[in-house]
């Protein structure tokens, strides 16, 4: 690799403060030391209201999410408590965040998101980009009781090749673990309006391995 070449770490994530800023140290410590790369985090700005200047004029470039609540506000009506209107607006929003992510994710070599920005998997997946999930607490969450068996009949292929993975790549039980979630409904829906494909490793499976699906961060 080139010494001149310049990264571009794109840094997604949504949540309470809590969420937002062990990242945000991550990304903050990374521009400290690569001052020539670029870093983006995209964030809520609320999250990051009294951070100090050292911060702001650190040269990270920040992307604005959409709030939720303004969003809401502008998008439901407040006598509509219907759960298909509440859901069309998270659908909504879902789809204004992953669209920001994805301008911002153009260009770039490396994907950072957290459990509550799962898009950040879609986007690294559709542009080709590695990617990285993290989270600054231990997960507590357990996949449905009915995952598994869903997952078989759906994608006997997939599910295969997961379960009989070797070292060094992805197998079941990091979709266990966490990726679970990569195959809930509303990722799907976000994805067929993103016009992405909406199955993680749909490449892997349609063309499997020897060595079982690999292009999942670890």
């Amino acid at each position: 690799m080139s010494k001149q070449q310049r990264l571009r770490l794109v840094f997604m994530c949504k949540g309470t403060r809590g969420d937002v800023l062990p990242l945000l140290s991550i990304a903050l410590s990374y521009k400290l030391q690569h001052g020539g790369d670029e870093v983006v985090f995209a964030c809520v700005p609320l999250v990051l209201k009294g951070l100090s200047p050292q911060v702001v004029d650190s040269g990270l470039e920040f992307v604005p999410l959409p709030e939720p609540q303004e969003f809401e506000q502008a998008n439901i009506s407040a006598n509509d408590l219907h759960q298909d209107a509440r859901t069309a607006c998270n659908d909504a929003l879902l789809q204004r965040e992953a669209s920001v992510c994805m301008e911002a994710a153009k260009g770039s070599n490396l994907i950072v998101f957290n459990l509550f920005t799962l898009e950040g998997y879609f986007i690294a997946q559709h542009l080709n980009v590695p990617c990285i999930a993290a989270s600054p607490f231990v997960l507590m969450k357990s996949p449905p009781p009915s995952f598994e068996d869903k997952l078989k009949d759906a994608h006997p292929v997939l599910y295969s090749l997961l379960k009989l993975a070797g070292p060094g790549v992805v197998s079941y039980k990091e979709v266990d673990h966490w990726m679970w979630r990569l195959f809930l409904d509303d990722y799907g829906r976000l994805c067929e309006r993103l016009g992405i494909p909406s199955l993680p490793f749909a490449c892997c499976a349609a063309t499997p391995g020897p060595g079982g699906p690999s292009s999942l961060p670890p």
